[in-house]
């Protein structure tokens, strides 16, 4: 139940800034930090294996490599509060255009009926991945940056 709430603006509201920073560090920024590897990793897999199936999320490996690049800068950036917020928000785009590519590119995570266990599971952490990214923008917009 903490864990549903503490992903609300409203639970935020009332807490210490700096509070919120160590959660987002937590909860977000080491586990993309440790996720986004495996990832690539996996997009490979697939894409080396099956690129000749017409169903092949082909482009994904590139994607992900610059998705990761852009959430390191984003994670990694420690300037004053004014200054984050407005880079933030141009990074929040790229993400939010980076997963639009990605759905396409992955047939909105529904892998074909012959798809292997690697290419499932890949498609579910996927999933995951843009449900707990949206999660934090909306935190992040609705927090630090309101």
């Amino acid at each position: 139940m903490k864990e549903e709430l503490s992903r609300t603006p409203e639970y935020w509201k009332e807490k210490p800034q700096k509070e919120y920073i160590e959660y987002a560090a937590a909860q977000f920024h080491l586990p993309l930090k440790e996720r986004m590897p495996k990832l690539i990793f996996f997009a490979d897999k697939v894409e080396n294996v099956h690129g000749k199936n017409e169903n092949c999320p082909s482009g994904l490996t590139n994607v992900l490599q610059s998705l990761t690049l852009t959430l390191t800068e984003h994670i990694e950036n420690k300037e004053e509060i004014d200054s984050y917020a407005v880079k933030a928000k141009e990074k929040f785009n790229t993400i939010k255009e980076s997963f639009v590519s990605i759905r396409k590119i992955a047939n909105d995570y529904k892998p074909p009926a012959d798809a292997c266990g690697t290419w499932t599971f890949l498609y579910q952490q996927l999933e995951i991945l843009e449900k707990d990214i949206q999660d934090y923008i909306h935190l992040e917009e609705n927090i630090l940056f309101s």
